[in-house]
């Protein structure tokens, strides 16, 4: 049955405090758990929210956030349409979460908060669910250290193919150079993470017209605009 098995993937029965904001009335594979559909209490073991752009998403997470509404260890758990689904005309692509609510490729956290990146899933033909926990300190601790160096590690190696990417821009490619190695790579993580040709060339542009402007990373770029 649909129900059980995206209750069970999610294994949304061991939440005994749940909230789920937006659910549209077709949706019954939730109907097995009691939750809030506004916030009532003053914390939630399980935020399940449904989005349908990433603004959306990102308002969520910071009124999680700002609210103090998820415990420690407990999950926030949005669900999006799919691409091709047949309901919907948007749909939220996996390849620009990351960058949009600003993910650390290498610990999987959100910046600025204790929640981290930790399943994807198939919710059903229509949407798709990823689910983030809520760290405690000592966690917390341990996720803020990435597990590679700088100059090593994934990505590392399409330093040289994003050089020669960049070859047609001298601008670019010349400030390129003088980056450090571990801008380097995350210039070539926001990339190269991209599973899809056409994602992947409208980062490089991206990532051209920035570093010609001078930015090191894109992260800087970002605060520039606040």
């Amino acid at each position: 049955m649909p129900e059980s098995n995206i209750v069970d993937k999610l294994r949304l029965h061991k939440y005994d405090c749940n909230l789920v904001i937006g659910r549209p009335d077709f949706v019954t594979e939730l109907n097995s758990l009691e939750f809030d559909c506004t916030p009532e209490q003053p914390q939630y073991n399980l935020v399940l929210a449904f989005v349908f752009s990433l603004e959306e998403m990102s308002q969520t997470v910071r009124q999680v956030v700002d609210q103090d509404l998820l415990a420690t260890d407990g999950a926030l758990i949005f669900v999006y349409p799919k691409k091709g689904n047949k309901v919907y005309p948007q749909y939220i692509g996996r390849d620009d979460i990351f960058p949009y609510l600003h993910v650390s490729f290498e610990t999987g956290l959100v910046e600025g908060t204790s929640l981290k990146i930790n399943k994807m899933v198939a919710f059903n033909d229509i949407f798709t669910a990823t689910a983030l926990k809520q760290l405690g300190a000592k966690d917390l601790k341990k996720a803020s250290v990435p597990g590679e160096s700088q100059s090593s590690g994934p990505f590392a190696e399409q330093i040289p193919a994003l050089e020669q990417a960049l070859a047609p821009c001298l601008t670019a490619l010349e400030f390129f150079r003088t980056l450090t190695p571990g801008y380097q790579k995350d210039w070539a993580r926001h990339v190269y993470s991209a599973k899809s040709a056409e994602t992947q060339a409208k980062r490089l542009q991206e990532t051209i017209e920035l570093l010609e402007k001078g930015f090191k990373s894109l992260n800087l770029y970002r605060q520039s605009q606040k």
